[in-house]
């Protein structure tokens, strides 16, 4: 049997009805590259999601009967996320989060341009628009770009959660999971994009796609992460620049 050549990883936990809706916008995404040929896996991970977030991921319409659906309780982002990665079969792997929405060409943008650069980097969209709590929106920063600086990594997070890269990227890289609520510790996109850079990856802006970030009022893992004060993990980037100035208030 032949193996996808890409796994669409999506993670959910208590989305309920917004669940429905982000499942509609990442079949759209996948239909779009699944016109040109290219074999598409998804893998709906359920981690201690509520009976409700449940039923929405089961019964949807659009949910074929390939679609792999992996029940876990971790309660834990980066866990449930090694997990899925572990089980894909694709050779290119994409991030998505169950409550968010991509703009159509996400995949087929992201697939094509990993092509292009021989299937070494990192990528995500190039914009980013926040709703529902907040209204904004950001372009993000290409490493290439003259808007990259390594050191600001040490105080702020270019890149979004959704990402595309080859699979192996994420197997040597995995996410660091929090051990515990109490931990001290969040922000595990951050930290996985501060770790990368450090190995020498590139992390690339697609062209043309967007995320729709939604951010909500209450119950968001980065919102939950910021009121208990949490800080990045100490990561492999911080080394490279021992001797970063720091400026007094």
């Amino acid at each position: 049997m032949k193996k996808p050549d890409l796994t669409a990883i999506v993670t959910f936990h208590g989305e309920r009805e917004l669940a429905q809706i982000s499942i509609n916008s990442i079949v759209r995404t996948r239909a779009a590259i699944e016109r040109i040929g290219v074999e598409v896996e998804t893998i709906f991970m359920l981690d201690c999601a509520d009976d409700l977030t449940r039923l929405y991921v089961v019964n949807h319409p659009a949910r074929r009967p390939q679609d792999r659906i992996i029940e876990v309780c971790y309660g834990d982002l980066s866990a449930s996320r090694n997990d899925a990665i572990a089980r894909a079969n694709g050779q290119c792997l994409a991030i998505f989060d169950g409550d968010d929405l991509y703009s159509e060409k996400w995949l087929l943008n992201a697939f094509l341009r990993y092509q292009e650069d021989g299937r070494q980097h990192v990528y995500h969209p190039e914009i980013i628009i926040s709703f529902d709590a907040v209204r904004n929106y950001n372009f993000e920063v290409d490493q290439r770009g003259k808007q990259f600086d390594p050191l600001n990594l040490l105080m702020t997070n270019y890149w979004c959660s959704c990402s595309f890269a080859d699979r192996q990227t994420f197997l040597d890289h995995p996410y660091v999971p929090k051990d515990s609520l109490d931990c001290g510790f969040g922000f595990e996109d951050w930290h996985w994009n501060c770790d990368t850079v450090a190995s020498g990856l590139e992390h690339r802006i697609v062209p043309e796609t967007a995320l729709f970030y939604r951010r909500k009022r209450v119950g968001s893992l980065g919102s939950t992460d910021k009121e208990a004060f949490r800080i990045i993990r100490p990561t492999r980037l911080f080394s490279l620049y021992p001797d970063a100035s720091h400026k007094q208030n």
